[in-house]
C-alpha cells in the first residue's frame, strides 16, 4: 500500500502490487526506488561490506536507503530514508518550511542553470555539466550553491548515523566533479565552522542511475527467497 505518494499524490492508499497482479497475472514485488538502489549497492556495488552506510539518490528529490548492521533499514512506520522531509531551515513567523529534497534536487538545479545559460531543453544535464566543466561563472554559482546545501545535510546525516560511507547516486553521480565539488562544499563548511568533527566519507554508487534497477532484482530474489550465492 502507498501512502502520501510523493510527486504522485494520487497513489495515495493505491495498492499497486495487487493492480499489478490482477492485470498481468504474475507475482508482482515492490520496493521503494531509493531502497532498491542501497540494495544494489550493499549486494555489489559501493557500500557491499559495510555494515552501516547510507545511499543518497539524487534526481528531481533526494531519496535515500539507510543500512545498519548490513541490512537495510525500514523504520517503523517505512518511512526511514525519506530524507526529503528533513527540513534546511523553518521561520517561526510562518512555520513554512525549507526541505532537503527541495533544495537539493538535481532536476531543479539543471533547470535553474539550463535557463540562465538558455538552453533549449531545460533537462539536459550533459550540456549542464559542460558549462561547469568549463568553469561557467553563472552555472558554478548554482552548482556550488547546490552542493554546499548537499554537503551540509550529509554532515547532519553524519552525525546521526555515524555511518561508514555515503554513497551518492542518481544520475548526475555519473559526473566526476559531483564528488569533487561535495568535497570540497563539506571542506568549506568545516572550515567556516570549526565546531564540527566529522568527517564523511563519500563516494558515488557504483551503479550510478541504474542501482534501483539492480536493486529491484535483488529484492526480487530476496522476496521469492530463491537460493542464490551474492
Amino acid at each position: 500500500m502507498i501512502y502520501y505518494g510523493g510527486s504522485f499524490p494520487f497513489l495515495h492508499e493505491v495498492n499497486l502490487k495487487n493492480k499489478i497482479e490482477k492485470k498481468y497475472g504474475k507475482e508482482v514485488f515492490i520496493e521503494n526506488d531509493a531502497k532498491c538502489a542501497a540494495l544494489a549497492e550493499l549486494w555489489l556495488g559501493s557500500v557491499k561490506g559495510t555494515k552501516n552506510s547510507v545511499v543518497l539518490v539524487l534526481g528531481s528529490a533526494v531519496g535515500a536507503g539507510i543500512i545498519i548492521d548490513g541490512k537495510l533499514h525500514r523504520g517503523v512506520h517505512l518511512s526511514a530514508g525519506e530524507v526529503s522531509y528533513i527540513m534546511n531551515q523553518i521561520s517561526p513567523q510562518t512555520r513554512a518550511a525549507e526541505y532537503f529534497g527541495l533544495i537539493c534536487s538535481a532536476v531543479d538545479m539543471v533547470r535553474r542553470i539550463a535557463e540562465i545559460k538558455k538552453l533549449e531543453d531545460l533537462t539536459d544535464g550533459k550540456q549542464v555539466f559542460k558549462y561547469i566543466m568549463n568553469n561557467d561563472v553563472e552555472a558554478n554559482a548554482i552548482f556550488n550553491e547546490y552542493c554546499i546545501n548537499l554537503a551540509a545535510q550529509i554532515l547532519n546525516l553524519n552525525y546521526i548515523l555515524d555511518p561508514e560511507v555515503f554513497a551518492i547516486g542518481g544520475g548526475i553521480s555519473v559526473q566526476p566533479i559531483l564528488l569533487e565539488r561535495i568535497q570540497w562544499a563539506i571542506n568549506e563548511i568545516k572550515n567556516a565552522n570549526p565546531l564540527h568533527t566529522a568527517n564523511p566519507k563519500v563516494v558515488a554508487c557504483k551503479f550510478h542511475n541504474d542501482a534501483n534497477l539492480y536493486g529491484a532484482l535483488y529484492h526480487f530474489f530476496v522476496s521469492k527467497e530463491h537460493t542464490f550465492s551474492f
